[in-house]
C-alpha cells in the first residue's frame, strides 16, 4: 500500500496550485480586458452618504443636525452650555417641518440648460438642482469635455461643480447666529430640508393632481420676439427659527441664459402677510465645490482657492492659496477687510466662483473651507469659499433681494472680462521651496511679471495667429480645424529666427573655441605649473580671435523666459487642452504613448516617448559640439553632465507634450544650424601655429578675401538668399575690429618692408608677411 499523501492533501502541491490558479485568473482577466472582450463593469452602489443625498425623502435626524450645529462633534458640551436652547429650537423646527413636509418633485425635471450637442440648443451649461436645501447637485459644461480616460467615451460633458458631501451642498443657505464670543453658529436646517418647488409662482403641492401631472417647474424665458433665451427654476421655504422671532419667507431662484457660463442666483427675503415686526438675519451661502483635478498623476497644480479683493480705483487684487495650505489651516484664510468682488476655486484651465451684485452691501466676509480632504493627500483636498452675509433687514410689506452670479467656465479673457476677473486667466500659484525660501521668492518676483507679459501679449496672440494660419491651410484641403502641434513647431521656428543673430554668434564662437582646443592644450602643457600664466594666455588667445567665452550664455538666458512662458501657456490655455497631434491626445499633458500595466515611481503609469527624444537630442548636441576635454577637470565635468541627463529625463518625463515638442524642434534647429556652420559661414580656421588659415571654401576671409557670399555680386540668387546673406554678415560683425587691426598691421609691415628693401616691393602673392605659403592641396 502506497504511503504517499493524496495530492489534494499535499500542502506544497496545494500551495503551488493556488499560486498557479491566481496567476492564470489574473492573467486571463488582464488579457481579456486589454482585448476588450470582458463586459463593462456594473456601476458600484452609491455610498451611504451619496445615497442619502440622492434620496430627497430622507430627512436629517437629531444627531446629524447636532453635528451641523457643533462641527467638532462634542454634543454633550454644546447641550450643557449656552447652545442647548439652540439645539432644542432646531429640533423642534425639524419636528414642525416634518409635520408639514413639502411635496417631492421628480428630480429629473429640476434641470436647467443642456449638454446636448445640438447647435440650436445654445446652452453652455447644464444645472442639475436639488430640492433638498434648494442646492445644486452638479453643473456640467457643454463646451468642454471631461479629462480623457481609457475605456470612457472621448466626448463626455465636464463636471465643474458637484456636491461632494451632504454636509456641504453648493449654493445651499444656512441661517446663522452670532454667539457672545463672535462665532457664527447655524440655527436652522435650511441646507438640509426639502424646499417647496414653485410652478408659476405656486408651490407644487398646492396644485391638483391633473395640474401636477402636467406641471413643469422650469420656466422658459423669452425675448420680445418670443424666442427662448433662458430658463428659470424657483424654490421657497419659511424660516421659523428661532421661535421667538417673526418667520421669514425665503425664495431662491436660479436663472440660466443661453450662451453664458454663468448661473444667476437670487435670494429674496420677505415677511408673511400679517407680520408687523421687522426681522434681521444672517446667512451663509456655500460656494461651488468639486472642481476636478486635471492630470492628477502628472500635474503640480491641483486646486487653488482665491479671493478677488476690491481695492481703490475699482481695481481687483486676486490672492490665491493652494488647497494644501487651506487644508492645513482653514481658519486662517478669511477676507473681511476688503470687499469680496468674487471668490472661488480654480484648476489649470477652469474656475468657479461666486460674485455678489453689491459686494459692499451683501457680503461681510468670505471664508475658505475644506469640503473633503484625505489627511495623507492634503494637496488634493476639495476646498470651497463660502460667503457670510451682512445683516439682512426685512421690513413688513417689502422684499429684500441679494443677487449673485455663479461662474463655471474656462479661464479665458472673453469669459472672465464681464466679471472683472480676467487676472485669473494669467495668474499662477507658485509654491515655495523651503531650501531656497526667500531667494526663490525674490527671483520669481522679478521673473514672473516678465513671463506674464510675454504670455499675454506675445506668445498667446502669436500662437493663436499661427493656429489660424494652419486652420486656413487645412480649409484649402477640406479640413475644418487647424493643428496646434504644427502651430507649436512653427512658433518655435519663429522664436529661433528672432534669436538667429545671437544663436549664430553663439555657434560661431563655439566653433572657434572648438578649433582652438589643440592650442589650449598646448598652452596648458607649456605653462602647466603656472595657472595665472595659463589664464592670461588663454584670454589673450580669446581676444586675438574675437571669442567671447560668455557669449554662448546670452541666447540661453533669453530663451529661459520663452520656455517659462510657453510652459505657462500650455498649463493655462484651455485651447491647447485636449489638442491632438499624431498619437498625442492632449498637447497640454504628457504624450502617453502606452499605458503600462503598473505604475512607475516618480514617472507614472504611462510610457512617454517625447521626453526620451528631448534627452536624446541633448546628448547628441553634447557629443557633436562639446570640445574634447583637455584637462581632467573638464573630463569630469563632461561625465557629470552626462549623468545629469538622467535627472533631466526624470524632470522632463511628465512635462506637457507641447513643451517637449518645442524642445525637440529647438534642438533640431540648433543641430542643423551648427552642422551647416562650416558651409554657410566664412569663419576662419585656426592653423597649427595659432594663426588664421584660409577659409573652408579656399577663398579666405582676411584682408585679401571677400566678406560677402556668392549672392552679393550681380544679384545672383533670390531675395531670400540675399536676405540670409545679409543676416549672416550682420551676425559676423563681432570680428570686424579684429580684421581692421590685422589690415592695419599688414599695411605697416608692407610699408616697412618697402622702405628697407630695394626693388619692386613685397611679393603680391603673399597674403600675409612673414608667413610661409601653404602648399597646394594642403590646408592649415
Amino acid at each position: 500500500m502506497s504511503t504517499e499523501p493524496n495530492p489534494s492533501q499535499d500542502p506544497k502541491r496545494l500551495f503551488l496550485f493556488m499560486i498557479l490558479s491566481l496567476i492564470l485568473i489574473t492573467g486571463t482577466n488582464y488579457t481579456l480586458s486589454r482585448l476588450g472582450l470582458l463586459p463593462e463593469r456594473e456601476p458600484e452602489a452609491p455610498q451611504a452618504a451619496e445615497a442619502d443625498l440622492a434620496d430627497p425623502n430622507i430627512k436629517p435626524d437629531a444627531e446629524e443636525l447636532a453635528d451641523a450645529v457643533d462641527p467638532a462633534g462634542d454634543r454633550s458640551e454644546a447641550a450643557s452650555g449656552s447652545d442647548a436652547p439652540v439645539l432644542d429650537s432646531v429640533a423642534s423646527a425639524v419636528e414642525e417641518e416634518q409635520d408639514r413636509p413639502a411635496a417631492t418633485v421628480d428630480p429629473g425635471v429640476l434641470i436647467l440648460g443642456s449638454v446636448e450637442e445640438s447647435e440650436t440648443d445654445g446652452y453652455h451649461l447644464q444645472v442639475v438642482a436639488e430640492q433638498r436645501g434648494a442646492s445644486v447637485r452638479s453643473i456640467r459644461s457643454a463646451q468642454h469635455n471631461a479629462e480623457y480616460q481609457e475605456g470612457e467615451p472621448r466626448k463626455r460633458p465636464m463636471t465643474l461643480v458637484r456636491s461632494v458631501i451632504p454636509e456641504h451642498r453648493p449654493l445651499a443657505v444656512q441661517l446663522l447666529n452670532v454667539t457672545d464670543d463672535g462665532v457664527f453658529r447655524p440655527i436652522s436646517d435650511l441646507d438640509r430640508r426639502l424646499w417647496q418647488v414653485l410652478v408659476g409662482g405656486v408651490p407644487f403641492e398646492e396644485l391638483d393632481e391633473a395640474a401636477q401631472a402636467e406641471a413643469d417647474p422650469v420656466a422658459i424665458l423669452r425675448d420680445d420676439q418670443g424666442n427662448e433665451i433662458g430658463q428659470q427654476l424657483s424654490f421657497r421655504t419659511t424660516i421659523r427659527e428661532p421661535a421667538d422671532l417673526p418667520p421669514v419667507v425665503v425664495t431662491k431662484t436660479y436663472r440660466l441664459l443661453k450662451g453664458t457660463d454663468t448661473v444667476a442666483l437670487d435670494l429674496t427675503f420677505e415677511l408673511p402677510d400679517g407680520v408687523r415686526e421687522p426681522r434681521e438675519l444672517l446667512y451663509r451661502l456655500d460656494g461651488p465645490s468639486g472642481i476636478p483635478i486635471e492630470g492628477e498623476w502628472y500635474t503640480h497644480t491641483f486646486r487653488n482657492s482665491y479671493f478677488g479683493k476690491g481695492k481703490e480705483g475699482n481695481t481687483v487684487e486676486v490672492v490665491t492659496y493652494s488647497s494644501y495650505d487651506v487644508a492645513k489651516n482653514p481658519e486662517y484664510y478669511i477676507n473681511n477687510v476688503y470687499p469680496t468682488i468674487f471668490a472661488g476655486v480654480e484648476n489649470q484651465y477652469f474656475a468657479t466662483f461666486l460674485k455678489p451684485e453689491k459686494p459692499a452691501d451683501q457680503v461681510a466676509e468670505a471664508v475658505m473651507t475644506v469640503v473633503d480632504a484625505d489627511p495623507n493627500e492634503l494637496k488634493k483636498a476639495d476646498v470651497a469659499v463660502d460667503l457670510i452675509s451682512k445683516p439682512v433687514e426685512v421690513e413688513p410689506g417689502s422684499k429684500t433681494t441679494h443677487s449673485y452670479d455663479v461662474f463655471a467656465g474656462p479661464k479665458t479673457e472673453t469669459a472672465l472680462l464681464p466679471f472683472g476677473a480676467e487676472e485669473l486667466g494669467i495668474y499662477r500659484q507658485v509654491g515655495r521651496i523651503p531650501v531656497i525660501g526667500w531667494l526663490l521668492d525674490l527671483i520669481w518676483a522679478i521673473v514672473d511679471p516678465i513671463v506674464a507679459l510675454l504670455s499675454v501679449y506675445i506668445i498667446i496672440p502669436l500662437l493663436a495667429g499661427i493656429y489660424s494660419l494652419t486652420e486656413t491651410i487645412a480649409g484649402w484641403f477640406g479640413g475644418t480645424r487647424g493643428s496646434y502641434g504644427i502651430a507649436i513647431i512653427l512658433l518655435t521656428v519663429v522664436v529661433r529666427l528672432a534669436l538667429f543673430p545671437l544663436s549664430r554668434k553663439q555657434a560661431a564662437s563655439a566653433k572657434k573655441m572648438q578649433d582652438l582646443a589643440p592650442h589650449m592644450a598646448a598652452l596648458r602643457e607649456k605653462y602647466k605649473d603656472d595657472r595665472e600664466k595659463i589664464a592670461q594666455e588663454t584670454f589673450a588667445l580669446y581676444r586675438k580671435y574675437g571669442i567671447n567665452p560668455l557669449g554662448g550664455c546670452l541666447p540661453v538666458f533669453i530663451q529661459i523666459p520663452i520656455f517659462m512662458t510657453l510652459w505657462r501657456v500650455l498649463n493655462v490655455s484651455v485651447s491647447l487642452r485636449q489638442a491632438q497631434f499624431l498619437w498625442i491626445d492632449n498637447l497640454a499633458a504628457p504624450d502617453m504613448l502606452y499605458k503600462l500595466p503598473f505604475t512607475l515611481p516618480l514617472l507614472g503609469p504611462y510610457f512617454n516617448l517625447l521626453p526620451l527624444g528631448v534627452i536624446g537630442l541633448f546628448l547628441l548636441q553634447m557629443k557633436l559640439f562639446t570640445p574634447p576635454a583637455t584637462t581632467p577637470e573638464q573630463e569630469a565635468q563632461q561625465r557629470i553632465m552626462k549623468f545629469m541627463m538622467v535627472f533631466m529625463m526624470l524632470m522632463f518625463y511628465r512635462v506637457p507634450a507641447g513643451l517637449a515638442l518645442y524642445f525637440i524642434t529647438s534642438s533640431v534647429w540648433s543641430i542643423s544650424e551648427r552642422l551647416l556652420l562650416p558651409k554657410v559661414s566664412k569663419t576662419p580656421t585656426i592653423g597649427t601655429d595659432g594663426e588664421e588659415g584660409p577659409d573652408r571654401d579656399g577663398k579666405g576671409r582676411g584682408p585679401g578675401g571677400s566678406d560677402k557670399g556668392p549672392d552679393s555680386n550681380g544679384g545672383s540668387g533670390g531675395w531670400l538668399s540675399r536676405k540670409l546673406n545679409d543676416l549672416l554678415q550682420e551676425a559676423s560683425k563681432e570680428t570686424t575690429y579684429r580684421r581692421e587691426e590685422l589690415e592695419r598691421k599688414r599695411r605697416e609691415l608692407e610699408r616697412s618692408g618697402a622702405s628697407s628693401t630695394p626693388g619692386p616691393g613685397p611679393d603680391p602673392s603673399r597674403s600675409r608677411p612673414n608667413k610661409k605659403k601653404t602648399k597646394p592641396g594642403k590646408r592649415r
